[in-house]
């Protein structure tokens, strides 16, 4: 029986698998003389935690945790009030 043992990892790392990745890539040539050719690239949805970022860079920019634990912050933050209108805001 083995059991798989989750490595701490950045927060860069963990954020390269919620942004958005590139499907496709693709030189399109146009018809009218003289026009260079246009690349068009297509991108895979980020992940709706993607807006998370920005929070932990701030918070644990610097830190090193498995990709379970970086989640776990994000619903941490998901919970907690957001504006000082919130009946559940703690300042």
């Amino acid at each position: 029986m083995s059991d798989t043992v989750e490595l701490p990892i950045t927060l860069a790392a963990f954020g390269a698998t919620l942004r958005p990745q590139i499907a496709s890539t693709a030189t399109v040539r146009s018809s009218r003389p003289g026009t260079a050719p246009q690349t068009l690239t297509t991108y895979t949805p980020g992940h709706p935690d993607e807006i998370w970022l920005k929070l932990l860079a701030m918070r644990h920019g610097g830190e090193r945790h498995t990709a379970a634990d970086w989640q776990a912050l994000i619903e941490q933050y998901r919970d907690e009030p957001a504006h000082p209108a919130d009946p559940n805001y703690r300042p």
